[in-house]
Formats: structure tokens, sequence, C-alpha cells
């Protein structure tokens, strides 16, 4: 044999080549974990590796069959998050907070009403800095009130998203 392998080796590459996709990586992981030749023609005429066990048929039974849900989230499931977030003071807050930023903006366009209104019956005795004052304290709240509540909401969520992951990875090693 001129390429210096043997039979045995040769009927390996032969099989890698062809089948299963895993075929390659699982024949070179047995070849290297075997010693002799023999033991190599052994492994080869003995295992099938054209499709991988199904788990759920082998004794001891190590994984079970998946539920599978149809449909629409279930209520539960974001009250589940909701809880996971911060709970009730996370939901009144962030309310509480887009109230806030809501009620800046609806003020902020009163307030521009006014003073245009205020403008076209006295051009000369406006007092521009006042509407001007009260436009630009409206509109600093409202962006603390935004900044607030999407530092909060990102922190929140970001907790409940370490909680949940936590609980899976309990739930799958333990």
């Amino acid at each position: 044999e001129r390429s210096g392998k043997s039979s045995t080796e040769k009927t390996f590459l032969d099989e890698k080549s062809s089948g299963h996709p895993s075929n390659a990586k699982s024949l070179d992981i047995i070849r290297k974990s075997l010693n002799t030749e023999a033991e190599l023609e052994r492994t080869r005429k003995s295992a099938s590796f054209t499709q991988a066990p199904d788990l759920a048929l082998l004794d001891g039974q190590l994984v079970s069959e998946e539920e599978r849900a149809a449909g629409s989230v279930k209520f539960g499931m974001y009250a589940n998050y909701l809880k996971m977030a911060g709970g009730w003071s996370f939901f009144l807050g962030h309310l509480g907070l887009s109230l806030v930023i809501q009620a800046g903006r609806d003020l902020g366009s009163l307030v521009l009403s006014a003073w245009t209104a205020e403008v076209e019956e006295d051009e000369d005795n406006v007092d521009n800095n006042y509407f001007l004052g009260i436009y630009g304290i409206l509109i600093f709240i409202g962006i603390v009130a935004q900044f607030i509540k999407s530092y909060v909401t990102a922190v929140c969520t970001t907790n409940a998203s370490r909680r949940i992951h936590e609980r899976l990875m309990g739930a799958v090693f333990r």
C-alpha cells in the first residue's frame, strides 16, 4: 500500500466521506482513543455511526419528551417576568415616570399655545423669558424622567433576565 495507510484506515477514510455528517468527527475520536488496529477494526464493525441514538429510549431514560405550547403567551408568563423585574414597585414606578414624561410633553404644548396666543394679542408686551423659562423647565423635567425611566427599565429587565436564566440553569443542572 503506497499511501502508507492500512486497509482499516482506508475504510475509515471512505466512511468519512459519505453518510452522516458526524461520521468524520466520531471516527476521529474513536481512532485517537484506540491503540491497536485490531481494536479499531472491532469497533468499526460493531458500531454504526450513521444515526445518533434516541436518548429517550435508552435505559434509565436520560431525557423526557419535551412539551411545547402553541398559541399566545399566557398572562402568567408576563406576570412572572414583571415579578422578576421588581414587581409592583417596578410597574408603578414605570407607569409614574411614563405619566410624568407625557404630562411634560402636553404641558409644554399648552405653554407654547399660550405663548403664541399672547404674541398674537399684543406682540410688544409679551414676556418671552417667562414662557421660555416654563417651557425649558418642563422639557428638562421630561428629559430627566425619560433618563431615569430608561435606566431603571434597563437595570430591572437585565436583572429579571439574569434571575430567569439562573432558574433555568438550576433546573437543568440539578
